[in-house]
C-alpha cells in the first residue's frame, strides 16, 4: 500500500502554531482563551490540525468555520469590517500558506528591484515569524524618498477597501498559476465560509490573509513594471513618481485600469493625489530618513522600536535598554501636546500609548490619568490604549486600576459609542475581570444575553478569572444550541465546577477541537483556569 503523501506537512503546521502562540490570530482582536491552551499544549494542537489536513472535506462539513465579522474605528467618522476566525480552522489556513509560501514568493517581483516592500514571505522555518523583517513600511519610506530625489511629481494614492474587494475568481486564478495541488481549491472553500458565502473578501488582520493579498496584486506590479512605470508599493498603499505632471496622470490612469480590469478593484479617489517632488521630500518624516539622528522629542519617540518581548532571552536586558531610551523623552508634554488638538495624530497616540508598558511610578499614573479624561479624542486608538491597559492592569496601582474600571463602568452605564463596538467590550472585559464590583457581573450578564459569540466566548472566560461560578452554574444549561466558541469556553470553565462540571460533560458528545479543549483545560486546574484570559 502507498504512502498517503500529505498535502500540508506537518512542519508547515507546527510553523503556523508557533506564530499563532507568539501573534495571535490577528492584530485587531483579542487573544481568545484557546491561545493559551494551544501554547501550554503545542503538540496536541498540531496532531489536531494535521487530521484536519488529512481530512479536510469531512472537517469543514462536520466542523463548519466559526467566523465572526465586526466594525472597528477607522479615523474618527468611519469604519472598517474586519473578521476574526476559529483558531483551529484560522491555523489550518496558515499552515496552507506556508505550504505554499516559496511557491507564491517566486512569481512575485524580486524583492531587489525594491517596487514590493510588503509581506516578503521567509524560508527559514526556524522563525515563528513568517516575513523578511528588512521589506516594510520603513523600507518602502525609504525607498519612496530615494526616487523622489531624481524625479520631478509623486503620485501618492490607495486601493479603496481593498481585502474586502478581492474577488475570489482572480485569487484562485493567482494561486493556481503558482501553486499546485489541491491545496488552493481548499483555501478558496475556506474563504467562501469566512465571505459569509459570498464571492468576494478575505479575513482582514491575518498573516495568512497579507500573503493572499500580496499575491492578488502581483499581476499589477508586473504589468507597470512592464509599462516602464517607476513605483513602490506596501500593501494597497502605492507611491508612483514621474519627470512631468502630464506622465503622473498616465500612471494614475494605466494603474486604475489595470486594477478595475484583472482585479476588480478601484482606487480611493479622496486619497489620491500628485504633489512635486521637492514637496514630498520637504514633508518627508525625518526619524524614516536612512541614518538619522532623532533631533525632538517626537522623533526620538518613533525611533523606538517598543514592541517589547517579555519572552525573549534577552528580556530584562531589553527591558531596561528600552526604559532608558524612553527616560530621554518628555513622554507627557508629548501626550499632552496630541490631546490639545481636535484630532490626534494616531501614530504619535499609539507610540506614546504602548509607552506606557516600559514607563512606571508616577509618570505611569499621571498618563493614565490624562489619558482616561480624553477617552473622545483617542477613539479611532481606544482598541490600542484598552490592549496595553489590559496588559498591564495587574501590575499597576490600585488606584489607577479603580481609575480604569470606574472609567469603563461609567461608559457602559451611559451606553456611549466608545464601549459600543463589540471588539471594545471583549478588551473591557479583560480589565473589569478583576474588579471586584457587583457592577461588573451586571454588565457580564447583559452582554452575555446580547452579545456576539466571540463576546459571549470571552464573558465566560471573564466570569472564570472572576470566580462567578454560580453564573456559569447557571449558563452550563443553556449552550446546547450556541456557537462552538461558547462550547468550548464552557468546556473550559466546566473544571471549575467541581462535579456537576464532572457531569455536565459526561453527557456531551464532544468533536475533535472540543476534546483537545477538554484535555488541555484539564490539565490546568481550577486554581490556573483563571490565566485563561
Amino acid at each position: 500500500m502507498d504512502k498517503i503523501v500529505p498535502e500540508i506537512f506537518k512542519k508547515n503546521i507546527k510553523r503556523a502554531v508557533a506564530n499563532v502562540i507568539s501573534f495571535g490570530d490577528t492584530d485587531v482582536f483579542p487573544h481568545s482563551f484557546e491561545n493559551i491552551l494551544i501554547r501550554q499544549n503545542r503538540e496536541e494542537f498540531v496532531n489536531v490540525i494535521e487530521t484536519v489536513s488529512l481530512d479536510f472535506d469531512t472537517h469543514i462539513e462536520t466542523h463548519t468555520p466559526q467566523f465572526e465579522s465586526t466594525l472597528v474605528p477607522a479615523g474618527y467618522n468611519g469604519y472598517r469590517w474586519v473578521t476574526q476566525i476559529d483558531p483551529f480552522w484560522n491555523a489550518y489556513l496558515l499552515a496552507s500558506i506556508i505550504r505554499h509560501g516559496s511557491d507564491i514568493e517566486v512569481v512575485r517581483l524580486p524583492a531587489s528591484q525594491k517596487h514590493v516592500h510588503s509581506y516578503r514571505f521567509d524560508e527559514d522555518e526556524s522563525k515563528d515569524t513568517l516575513y523578511l523583517p528588512n521589506n516594510n513600511w520603513h523600507s518602502f519610506m525609504a525607498e519612496s524618498h530615494l526616487r523622489a530625489q531624481s524625479s520631478k511629481y509623486v503620485v501618492i494614492t490607495d486601493i479603496s477597501e481593498f481585502y474586502r474587494r478581492i474577488y475570489h475568481h482572480r485569487l484562485e486564478n493567482a494561486l493556481n498559476r503558482s501553486c499546485e495541488g489541491n491545496v488552493p481549491k481548499k483555501i478558496l472553500k475556506l474563504l467562501t465560509k469566512f465571505s459569509g458565502g459570498s464571492s468576494y473578501g478575505i479575513p482582514v488582520g491575518g498573516p495568512a490573509s497579507r500573503m493572499l493579498a500580496e499575491l492578488v496584486l502581483n499581476q499589477t506590479d508586473q504589468l507597470l513594471v512592464a509599462r516602464g512605470i517607476s513605483f513602490c508599493r506596501f500593501v494597497d498603499d502605492f507611491h508612483i513618481f514621474s519627470d512631468t505632471e502630464q506622465d503622473a496622470y498616465k500612471a494614475i490612469q494605466v494603474l486604475s485600469e489595470l486594477l478595475i480590469t484583472n482585479q476588480g478593484l478601484s482606487l480611493q479617489k479622496s486619497k489620491t493625489r500628485i504633489i512635486p517632488s521637492n514637496e514630498f521630500i520637504a514633508t518627508f518624516p525625518k526619524h524614516l530618513l536612512p541614518d538619522s539622528k532623532p533631533q525632538t522629542d517626537r522623533e526620538r519617540l518613533f525611533s523606538l522600536a517598543l514592541n517589547f518581548d517579555p519572552y525573549s532571552p534577552s528580556a530584562q536586558e531589553d527591558f531596561e535598554a528600552l526604559k532608558a531610551s524612553l527616560g530621554q523623552i518628555d513622554f507627557l508634554a508629548l501626550l499632552n501636546e496630541e490631546l490639545t488638538k481636535s484630532q490626534a495624530h494616531a501614530p504619535t497616540i499609539t507610540k506614546l500609548i504602548k509607552a506606557l508598558k516600559v514607563t512606571k511610578g508616577k509618570l505611569r499614573s499621571q498618563a493614565i490619568a490624562t489619558l482616561l479624561e480624553n477617552l473622545e479624542i483617542l477613539y479611532p486608538v481606544l482598541s490600542q490604549l484598552l490592549i496595553v491597559l489590559s496588559t498591564i492592569i495587574e501590575e499597576i496601582e490600585p488606584e489607577d486600576k479603580k481609575a480604569i474600571s470606574e472609567k469603563l463602568l461609567s461608559l457602559i452605564e451611559e451606553k456611549s459609542y466608545l464601549i459600543e463596538l463589540d471588539v471594545h467590550k471583549c478588551y473591557a472585559i479583560k480589565i473589569l475581570a478583576r474588579y471586584n464590583d457587583y457592577r461588573v457581573d451586571a454588565v457580564f450578564t447583559e452582554w452575555l444575553n446580547h452579545g456576539s459569540p466571540f463576546l459571549k466566548r470571552d464573558i465566560i472566560i471573564g466570569f472564570v478569572a472572576r470566580n462567578g461560578w454560580d453564573h456559569l452554574s447557571d449558563l452550563k444549561n443553556r449552550v446546547a444550541g450556541e456557537t462552538p466558541w461558547v462550547r468550548r469556553a464552557m468546556i473550559a470553565a466546566s473544571y471549575g465546577l467541581g462535579d456537576e462540571g464532572k457531569h455536565w460533560r459526561q453527557a456531551q458528545n464532544f468533536n475533535v477541537f472540543e476534546k483537545f479543549t477538554q484535555d488541555s483545560a484539564s490539565r490546568l486546574g481550577k486554581e490556573k483556569l483563571g490565566e485563561l484570559l
